[in-house]
């Protein structure tokens, strides 16, 4: 009889769980949420997905509200707490009999539940990050649900969640992975035309060196003519490998006749090594044009 009571009353528990609010806000600073059941699960050390991921079992009929918490090499490790909060609609819908005798909807939505809850972030451990490289973490707030998504990462973490109102994500780093390298850690020196050999130069210069020793860098380049009212006629491109240095020379040279004109260069680099991610980091023009006479 005592276990037919006790499962009775937790019968009765979901039963209560399962009717929504009306139009109620919960205040995660005063009061229990339905969330409370669930925090034992989320709670505990977990690695961070991806941006990107989905949870199964969401429904679409909660707003979400989402905040991106940013950290640079000089940042604190501990970010400042950001409010969300998430409304619920239901649909409501009355029936009327049409002429023919058939039901029809009429359905509207409306405001159900709202949830409010805080969020913060706070890097247990300090690490090192490379003087361009910046982390990025999202947290969502999707009806009960609060989720931390990794935008961009300097290190694996794991990460433990403390709170159930207000929320904060200890992270904790582990090995270091690779990150895109600095679209501005090389630039365009000059450009100009060599009139005796008919090509080009195209001198670079490295602004992270010190970092990439013992590695190489891989820069694309293309050559047009710029053609005023039209396309530009592209010449020719090549591909050039440097061991890591201050600066790089690549010469532009398709053994072509060149017609008049003015000529710029389309070009873009790939750090090639384990400090950085092999991502093709495009530069687009030069902003010189020699002329060809």
């Amino acid at each position: 009889m005592k276990s037919k009571t006790v499962f009775a009353l937790l019968c009765a528990m979901v039963m209560a769980l399962a009717v929504p609010v009306k139009s109620a806000e919960i205040d995660f600073d005063q009061g229990a949420d339905l969330t409370d059941v669930m925090d034992q699960a989320k709670h505990g050390d977990y690695d961070i997905p991806e941006i990107g991921s989905k949870y199964a079992g969401r429904f679409n009929d909660y707003t979400r509200d989402c905040v991106t918490f940013t950290f640079g090499p000089d940042d604190p490790l501990k970010s400042e707490g950001v409010w969300l909060r998430s409304q619920e609609w239901e649909e409501h819908c009355t029936y009327y009999t049409d002429p023919n005798g058939h039901q029809i909807p009429n359905c509207h939505t409306v405001p159900g539940q709202s949830w409010r809850q805080k969020a913060q972030i706070t890097i247990i451990q300090d690490r090192e990050l490379l003087p361009w490289e910046r982390e990025a973490f999202e947290v969502c707030l999707e009806g009960p649900w609060m989720d931390i998504y990794t935008r961009a990462a300097a290190y694996k973490y794991h990460i433990n969640a403390q709170g159930s109102y207000n929320t904060i994500y200890d992270l904790t780093p582990h090995e270091k992975i690779p990150m895109a390298p600095d679209s501005a850690g090389l630039a365009v020196e000059s450009f100009v035309y060599n009139a005796d050999d008919k090509n080009f130069t195209l001198d670079m210069k490295d602004k992270w060196t010190e970092y990439y020793q013992g590695e190489q860098v891989r820069i694309h380049a293309a050559l047009y003519r710029d053609v005023p009212n039209w396309f530009d006629s592209k010449i020719g491109e090549l591909d050039t490998t440097f061991d890591s240095a201050d600066g790089y020379t690549m010469l532009l040279d398709f053994g072509k006749e060149l017609k008049s004109g003015k000529y710029y260069a389309k070009w873009g680099f790939t750090r090639i090594g384990k400090v950085s991610t092999d991502k093709y980091i495009k530069r687009g023009n030069t902003t010189e044009r020699p002329e060809v006479k």
